[in-house]
């Protein structure tokens, strides 16, 4: 047939997708741009969509004091940083300042308490919360608590879904006053280990004081589409 031959005629792969409306190359992945440090979002040239990935910085786990004879304490791990993934296809603006929350630092808040991650932004369009630091109790075993309040819910536009999560409990098993077994955690993010709370900390009895554990920092990702 005529349409046949005129595909046939076709050179080119690019040719040939064009004469099948195929050209365009609509949808297309041209990069990735990674962000672990605060800086700027270019928007490289021929994008027209991007999706956006960006978790807070962990909260750090509490400092613990020293324990006597007949008591434990634990510190519950620091709530991770709010995940989201939002989406952009309208008016992506050239430039965009960027935001890494740090993670937060162990000890740093009142009383002793883990300090919270800071938040991370894509300008205006994306903000994601820092997770909560933790605080410690100290009893006579057994005990469970210390779960830390989660972050806070993100806020901007095209958010496709988001993640949040408040930490578990630390448990202190007790076999006698001055005997027992302490149980740690931590909890990872949807980026892996960016945005980690800090790990939850156990002092037995008879024990010094020691430092909680710090939170991770932040991440985003910027996948560009044509």
């Amino acid at each position: 047939t005529q349409n046949g031959r005129e595909l046939l005629s076709k050179n080119t792969i690019p040719e040939t997708l064009q004469y099948l409306t195929l050209g365009d190359g609509t949808g297309r992945l041209l990069g990735v741009q990674a962000f672990s440090i605060s800086g700027t979002y270019v928007k490289s040239a021929g994008v027209k969509k991007i999706i956006v990935e960006a978790v807070g910085g962990g909260g750090a786990s509490g400092n613990l004091s020293a324990t006597a004879s007949n008591n434990a304490g634990i510190s519950s791990v620091g709530s991770p940083g709010c995940y989201a993934k939002a989406y952009y296809y309208e008016n992506i603006p050239s430039t965009v300042a960027v935001t890494i929350g740090s993670g937060g630092a162990a000890g740093t808040g009142p009383g002793g308490s883990g300090g919270d991650g800071g938040q991370t932004s894509f300008g205006t369009l994306l903000v994601c919360p820092g997770g909560k630091g933790s605080q410690q109790i100290q009893q006579v075993p057994p005990f469970s608590g210390g779960s830390t309040g989660e972050a806070g819910q993100p806020t901007g536009t095209g958010i496709l879904f988001h993640s949040v999560s408040r930490s578990p409990s630390c448990a202190v098993m007790g076999l006698t006053q001055d005997q027992s077994i302490g149980l740690e955690n931590t909890i990872s993010t949807l980026l892996g280990v960016y945005g980690k709370g800090g790990t939850g900390a156990y002092n037995p009895a008879n024990s010094p004081a020691r430092n909680g554990n710090d939170g991770t920092q932040g991440y985003m990702l910027i996948w560009e589409y044509q």
